[in-house]
């Protein structure tokens, strides 16, 4: 990323997974809002991209295969251009809006993948988890995938039967051992919660990107806390981490009077959140360290839990807004 970061740039690539490249946009007006999150079994990577003035003939290559389609979308300063996108087009809108022609592209990250094909395969007593996770992800044919366990050796003791699409079978095994899974472009993740790849295990410092006021931090860094929901199982229950707290309000009895059972749990997190010039090198489970002369407190070196990606190249944003944990050992 250029160290001064002034004119904005894009590339913007709509292929056809069975055919290629349709066709490429790199001069007109764009804006786009893309999030991309640590854990996938809750939220799925998501984004908008708007694209104004397209010529007939290129809508017209994309009106009849549109979900047969991805977008790949680079960004960056002047001539240092980064993939920051890779994702599925799931709807494609087109309208007209005070004389331009403004079309609506809805994607999210490997939602074919995840969502479309299952499977139904049974595993053998003492097969080892990290075995099942590889093979199941091999079976949809994906080779770009990160498994990371803290116990390469663990086992199901009674065997396992993998039932439904991608997405099912990862949360099914994830929630258990308290692993999350995300999507980074075509690649899945696997690993502990709140832990980092091994990728940034062995790099460490020199993989942490540092945000200063010199360096595209933008404003003051302040804490932020949030409410998510999340799936409960009282057999796993999910273990909260030093900035959660369990909020869930008790259930009210059946009108027999039995208890109701518990299938969600709602959490209350706190974290950091800041801002900055927009870097597509900014991901999910990457490692930031601020420096900050108006927050010093807040100083330190956090792993990103979400990024939202806003961007237009030509007014209005061209940024990243972080929500980010504490990492043990690093500050």
């Amino acid at each position: 990323m250029a160290i001064y970061q002034f004119k904005r740039n894009y590339l913007l690539q709509i292929v056809d997974r069975a055919g290629g490249l349709l066709f490429t946009i790199k001069d007109l007006h764009i804006s786009f809002d893309i999030q991309k999150n640590i854990d996938n079994r809750s939220k799925t990577n998501t984004a908008t991209l708007e694209v104004k003035n397209l010529s007939n003939e290129t809508l017209n290559k994309i009106s009849n295969i549109q979900m047969a389609c991805q977008v790949l979308l680079d960004v960056g300063y002047g001539d240092e251009l980064t993939r920051l996108l890779t994702a599925d087009i799931k709807q494609v809108k087109t309208v007209r809006q005070k004389g331009d022609v403004s079309t609506t592209f809805e994607v999210a990250e490997g939602f074919m993948l995840v969502n479309e094909a299952k499977i139904s395969k049974v595993y053998a007593e003492d097969s080892k988890v990290v075995d099942v996770l590889t093979d199941v992800l091999s079976l949809y044919g994906n080779s770009n995938k990160s498994i990371t366990l803290e116990d390469a050796e663990i086992k199901f003791p009674y065997g396992y039967t993998a039932i439904g699409t991608l997405r099912q079978v990862l949360n099914d095994i994830c929630q258990p051992l308290r692993l999350e899974w995300n999507m980074d472009g075509d690649e899945i993740v696997v690993k502990p919660k709140r832990s980092l790849t091994a990728e940034a295990e062995s790099a460490k410092y020199e993989k942490i990107y540092v945000l200063s006021e010199k360096t595209g931090l933008i404003g003051i860094p302040s804490t932020h806390n949030e409410t998510v929901t999340e799936a409960y199982d009282a057999s796993a229950p999910n273990e909260l981490n030093d900035n959660e707290y369990d909020v869930t309000e008790d259930l009210k009895p059946t009108k027999s009077g039995k208890p109701r059972k518990q299938t969600r749990q709602k959490i209350q997190r706190f974290n950091i959140t800041c801002k900055c010039l927009l870097n597509p090198n900014i991901k999910p489970n990457g490692l930031i360290r601020i420096e900050s002369i108006q927050a010093s407190e807040l100083s330190g070196t956090y792993r990103v839990r979400t990024v939202k990606y806003k961007g237009d190249n030509r007014q209005g944003d061209w940024t990243c807004e972080l929500y980010l944990d504490n990492v043990e050992g690093l500050n």
